[in-house]
């Protein structure tokens, strides 16, 4: 006779498990073991990733997950040993202004920014530069960077403001993340490129609240992200928290089934893992609670919830995800097979870069 609750619950442990991959969390601690509460996490729901930070915005301390290189190589190696499936570890390494690796932790990377090097425009340089990083990265175990960065230098307080963009040349700015994409793949660390449907135009910054770009995004900045498509280059993408009426009159780009799903991949071709921005910033967790964000999300077509804790200390919160998903799916919100397609999506991301398994559905 079948059992059908071990039957239930074993596809419900199945879907968790699916689930966990779709999670990329934040957590506070640069050192770990079999008690500490991220990796009972880890273990529990089969997370998908884990993203490092130096700085705790809420607190406004350097006291995060990164000390020196040997203990940032030991957090890594003791989390991957934990893990169910070898996990995406990423951290921020742009160079410039935006490094979470920096020289007074021990690093030895002091690499120009974005915006140097487009004036520059030499991109055996900039492939140096990047390869300098992915290096590094490969060294102490981070396999995913959450770089390049494919917005234009138009005019932002967060990407013109810190030189975060080669130019305001779509041409050119492709071509240079294309040699950072190209520096990294050679490492095996994951490029994460970002911030569709483009950033660098904003009068706002999605950290501190709602940001409309409706008259000031230009299609332009699309050119970066369809070449890099049409190439075949990206594997991976960050949608913004940016709202555009043009582009949908309701939602903003990561909550949006008309620019994920109908512009990133119908219209463009993008065949990659779409990472949501942090949802800790406080243009959606101002706005929208919790369920809808997750429920927009991924009804939007997006695969990789970003969860950086950067406003609290509290990894409950990736239990609310996961009981949030099951939930809706069994309400049938949220259609089982979009877990199906972002999970398929990540594993075969993993196993081009991290490891070669069998991908089941």
């Amino acid at each position: 006779m079948t059992d059908y609750n071990t039957t239930a619950n074993s596809k419900l442990d199945h879907l968790k498990h699916k689930i966990g991959q779709m999670l990329f969390v934040g957590f506070h601690s640069a050192v770990v073991n079999e008690d500490s509460d991220i990796v009972k996490y880890i273990q529990k729901y089969n997370l998908g990733g884990v993203i490092y930070f130096d700085y705790y915005a809420y607190l406004k301390s350097y006291d995060r997950n990164i000390k020196n290189p040997d203990q940032l190589k030991h957090l890594t190696k003791k989390l991957q040993e934990f893990a169910p499936t070898p996990l995406f570890i990423g951290a921020d390494v742009e160079g410039g202004n935006v490094n979470r690796l920096k020289a007074k932790y021990g690093f030895n990377l002091q690499v120009p920014t974005y915006l140097e090097m487009g004036s520059r425009d030499d991109l055996q340089q900039t492939y140096l530069e990047a390869l300098k990083i992915s290096i590094i990265l490969k060294s102490i175990g981070i396999n995913t960077n959450f770089a390049p960065v494919m917005d234009l230098d138009i005019d932002s307080p967060i990407i013109t403001k810190f030189e975060r963009a080669f130019s305001d040349d779509p041409e050119k700015v492709y071509k240079h993340c294309a040699e950072v994409i190209r520096a990294h793949s050679e490492n095996d660390v994951i490029s994460v490129s970002k911030h569709f449907p483009g950033h660098g135009s904003t009068k706002g910054d999605t950290h501190e609240g709602f940001v409309d770009a409706t008259d000031t995004w230009q299609e332009k900045e699309l050119v970066p992200f369809q070449t890099g498509i049409d190439e075949k280059t990206l594997d991976c993408v960050i949608v913004a928290h940016l709202f555009n009426k043009h582009l949908d009159p309701e939602n903003p780009a990561t909550l949006s089934h008309k620019i994920i799903t109908e512009l990133l991949r119908e219209k463009m071709g993008f065949k990659g893992v779409v990472v949501s921005d942090d949802i800790d910033m406080y243009a959606l967790k101002h706005n929208y609670s919790l369920e809808e964000i997750v429920v927009k999300f991924i009804n939007a077509g997006g695969d990789i919830i970003l969860m950086g804790n950067n406003h609290d200390n509290d990894l409950s919160q990736i239990e609310n995800v996961i009981n949030i998903i099951v939930e809706k799916i069994e309400e049938g919100v949220i259609p089982a097979q979009r877990i199906n397609e972002s999970y398929q999506r990540i594993m075969q991301m993993k196993e081009k870069y991290i490891f070669s398994p069998e991908i089941n559905a």
